[in-house]
């Protein structure tokens, strides 16, 4: 490993942060359409990323499915933007692509162990405990999906805190993606589904909210294409 096998990470996060920061920017200013396609850049800034890195090394099955998992991504971001029902389809595409990833990670563990389990279910508890504490609110015909949104995320941040105990420290990677892909959702689930509040300064939270949710979205998906460098 040298340090031109790096080159392709470094241009991914110099191209990727100026996207994003623009994005967010375009967002705050409410100019939907260069939002839109910022975001859409961002998005693909992190997939080609991903297939550079995969040009390097043999092509596995773990690699196949982490790009399919961001192209997911990318698809619940243009869901994301559509209006009715964006936010139901948004959420079936992530899903899509968190099972992407769990699968990737069984199949970068090597063997199959029922140790996630027992985790993902207590991490499923936990989650649904802390987003009732939070004010994350659902409408009744958003339950279900936010429901069985928070089982897929459950079983792929389980899959991600194992790892490091299998594979190390490749493994640190995958642990780093799920954990802030993770807290990206929970602070998205709060800004879409909030408790009723009274407050002057709601909208100024929701917004540094969303900032802060955004960040984490891009860093846990830009370190999902980066575990291509390290397990493909």
């Amino acid at each position: 490993m040298t340090q031109s096998d790096f080159i392709p990470i470094i241009v991914m996060y110099a191209l990727l942060i100026p996207s994003a920061a623009v994005f967010m920017y375009c967002k705050s200013k409410s100019m939907w359409l260069l939002a839109t396609v910022f975001k859409g850049l961002s998005t693909w800034i992190i997939i080609g990323g991903a297939l550079v890195l995969a040009m390097g090394s043999q092509l596995n099955l773990f690699t196949v499915l982490i790009i399919a998992g961001l192209a997911m991504g990318l698809a619940g971001d243009v869901a994301l933007s559509l209006p009715a029902h964006g936010l139901r389809s948004g959420m079936l595409f992530f899903a899509l692509g968190h099972v992407c990833a769990v699968i990737a990670m069984f199949f970068a563990l090597g063997t199959v162990t029922f140790i996630p389990l027992p985790i993902a279910v207590a991490l499923f508890v936990l989650l649904m405990f802390v987003q009732r504490k939070l004010g994350v609110s659902p409408p009744d015909n958003l339950r279900i999906p936010v429901i069985a949104y928070t089982a897929i995320i459950s079983c792929m941040l389980a899959l991600a805190l194992v790892m490091p105990f299998y594979i190390f420290p490749n493994g640190l990677i995958l642990l780093f993606a799920g954990l802030v892909f993770t807290v990206s959702d929970l602070a998205l689930a709060i800004n879409s589904f909030p408790k009723q509040s009274s407050s002057d300064d709601k909208g100024s939270n929701a917004a540094k909210s969303t900032v802060f949710s955004l960040s984490c979205y891009f860093l846990g998906q830009s370190l999902f294409a980066v575990s291509v460098f390290f397990f493909g």
